[in-house]
């Protein structure tokens, strides 16, 4: 599957949701000064509100019309934190995290990205490649298999009234 990129419709926009946690800050810059731990413990909050839920729901129906055909979806969606400097996880693999084969991701960014900002994918073959030579590796480095990854990586290019779609097949 091809990455693509799609409008979202107005009414199913995220961003007002958290912008409710800055105390009147813009987004991006709340996002860079506070703490990540706190943003991540406020963002779980808004996911489990009432006006949220609707909206995620709202969502699957936009995107099932998207993509012609039921779908299985998380309950809860997961929040994705990163600050300038993280490096607190490799580069996330599916199948690291127990989904299968056939799993199509839907990604939107809060704050507006670009190439340095954004969610990297690295394509199925080359995944498939690195995780050979560094996990089945005996000695594997965390660090290498995170610079090599980023080297063959790709950056998300959504706007943020856009979903991304992409997968691992």
């Amino acid at each position: 599957m091809k990455t693509e990129n799609i409008k979202i419709p107005e009414k199913i926009n995220f961003v007002p949701l958290f912008e409710t946690i800055t105390n009147g800050k813009k987004l991006k810059e709340y996002l860079l000064k506070e703490n990540r731990d706190k943003i991540i413990e406020q963002g779980y909050k808004i996911i489990k509100s009432d006006s949220f839920i609707e909206k995620y729901i709202d969502l699957m129906k936009f995107i099932r019309k998207q993509i012609g055909f039921d779908f299985y979806y998380q309950k809860s969606p997961s929040l994705r934190v990163s600050k300038p400097g993280d490096n607190e996880n490799p580069f996330h693999i599916d199948a690291w995290s127990g989904h299968g084969e056939k799993i199509i991701n839907f990604w939107t960014p809060l704050v507006e990205i670009n190439d340095y900002n954004s969610m990297r994918i690295v394509d199925k073959s080359k995944t498939k490649e690195l995780i050979k030579k560094h996990v089945y590796n005996q000695k594997f480095n965390r660090n290498l298999f995170q610079k090599e990854s980023l080297r063959y990586s790709k950056p998300l290019k959504a706007k943020v009234s856009e979903l991304s779609i992409f997968s691992n097949q």
